[in-house]
């Protein structure tokens, strides 16, 4: 009877320590730095689902000040952030943590967890690939009359775009 007793209160403190300390690991964190004076907003999943439309925190910058901004990450989440004229995402995972410092000349340089994947995110998937489209669709919409013609107009970039590549 004690050794059942025992072995009971050994699971026990065994599950309490595995659950706490997986607890502690569902965190990631995000530094900044600033060359001047300036605001990053960020906009952070709700329910764990990606959005870019509801603001969910604003971090003010001042020169040469770091901050530390920690995110409570389950699986991985995707942040978008806004510095003045620049978008940034990041995809975390737990444990991650990033530094962004937004420069004089109004550059984001990233370095830490995964630095190359979000720099090459950043870069070439989403300002030459996605924003490439969104742009020319945004051009064409403004400069065309009808609805119709917009459509047609947008098909065309996209096929001569395809094919071009």
């Amino acid at each position: 009877m004690a050794n059942k007793v025992i072995v009971r209160s050994f699971l026990v403190a065994l599950v309490l320590g595995v659950v706490i300390s997986l607890k502690g690991q569902n965190k990631a964190t995000i530094s900044f730095s600033s060359d001047k004076l300036t605001g990053v907003k960020l906009y952070k999943p709700i329910d764990g689902t990606f959005q870019y439309t509801v603001l969910s925190d604003i971090v003010d910058l001042k020169p040469n000040i770091k901050v530390s901004y920690d995110l409570e990450v389950d699986d991985f989440s995707c942040i978008r952030l806004l510095f003045p004229g620049i978008r940034i995402a990041l995809i975390l995972f737990p444990g991650d943590e990033v530094a962004l410092k937004y420069t004089d000349n109004g550059e984001v340089l990233i370095s830490g967890s995964n630095a190359e994947g979000h720099r090459y995110y950043n870069d070439s998937f989403i300002s030459s690939g996605t924003m490439f489209y969104v742009d020319k669709i945004r051009y064409i919409a403004k400069n065309t009359p009808s609805v119709e013609k917009i459509a047609v107009e947008v098909d065309s970039v996209i096929i001569k775009e395809v094919l071009i590549r």
